[in-house]
């Protein structure tokens, strides 16, 4: 009688082509190159990097380095780089005066943020297009609960 081995939950195909983890990893570096592209094109001298922590700031201004790094999934040490690059070009500055360090907009970090806007937005539609209401919802859903699940099971170990 022949053995059969039991299948893992996790598809454990060997197929790139189909796995989600392989297609979340070409779509996150699509969606880097694409803006990237744009951050060039509308000539903003910015790193995908740059852009994340002002993004970050642009949503709510006044972040702790220890907020952005969480939010954006690097370390603390990353996020210092980043901001010191953002402070040279005018764009924030760093608030030592309590115990964290607080990153705010200055005028020029607010003012990119509406000639960013629009190529950041034609790039999402562009990504967007022939994909239904629906169909982002529950993409975005799904997403959402991978996201989870990995950082519970960070937590864990």
């Amino acid at each position: 009688m022949k053995k059969t081995k039991k299948k893992n939950k996790i598809d454990t195909d060997l197929n790139q082509e189909a796995r989600i983890d392989f297609w979340t990893i070409v779509v996150a570096n699509s969606f880097k190159r694409a803006h990237t592209k744009q951050l060039k094109k509308a000539k903003a001298k910015l790193s995908f990097e740059m852009y994340l922590v002002l993004n970050a700031l642009w949503q709510q201004d006044g972040q702790t380095r220890k907020n952005l790094a969480l939010f954006l999934r690097k370390t603390p040490g990353s996020v210092s780089q980043i901001a010191d690059k953002l402070k040279k070009k005018n764009y924030i500055r760093v608030d030592k005066s309590n115990k964290k360090r607080r990153y705010y907009l200055l005028p020029e970090g607010k003012k990119i943020q509406t000639k960013i806007s629009r190529s950041s937005i034609a790039t999402m539609e562009n990504a967007l297009s022939n994909i239904t209401k629906e169909e982002r919802e529950i993409c975005l859903g799904v997403l959402k609960r991978m996201f989870l699940n990995m950082e519970i099971e960070e937590l864990k170990n």
